[in-house]
């Protein structure tokens, strides 16, 4: 199911970026520049906003800054394949990798890590305007 966002600032975001992306691994090489700019900017924004490098739509962006300046040495530019994907999936369904692999993380989560819990973390349907998808990361009664 199509989850496409038009009234959302950060799909723009992750459109935007998307395309970049694209452009970066088919025909324009010179587009990662652009792509790593996106990200950079998309950070700060949220940074700004939320007040916090510790908020989570914050730990989403600077993890998919981070996988692009991964892949900038000589050899790892196939690493950009990673988001490349992931972006259009979360720009097409709404379903972000990124986020799901966050959740997991110990300082995101009170919950303790077993395979029921990761595989709702990334079984769980997108939900439209909740960034955890509707999962609890805390330990409910």
């Amino acid at each position: 199911m199509l989850m496409l966002d038009f009234r959302d600032f950060a799909w723009w975001y992750w459109l935007v970026s998307t395309i970049s992306l694209w452009f970066t691994l088919t025909t324009t090489p010179e587009a990662y520049s652009l792509t790593i700019a996106i990200g950079g900017l998309q950070l700060l924004h949220f940074a700004l906003r939320e007040q916090s490098l510790r908020s989570f739509p914050v730990q989403i962006r600077l993890g998919y800054l981070s996988v692009l300046l991964i892949a900038m040495p000589d050899g790892f530019q196939w690493v950009l394949w990673i988001p490349a994907v992931g972006t259009l999936i979360r720009v097409l369904i709404g379903y972000c990798i990124m986020a799901r692999i966050l959740m997991l993380m110990p300082f995101n989560r009170q919950n303790p890590l077993s395979l029921r819990f990761v595989k709702d973390a990334f079984l769980t349907q997108p939900v439209r305007g909740n960034i955890l998808h509707g999962l609890a990361l805390t330990q409910t009664r």
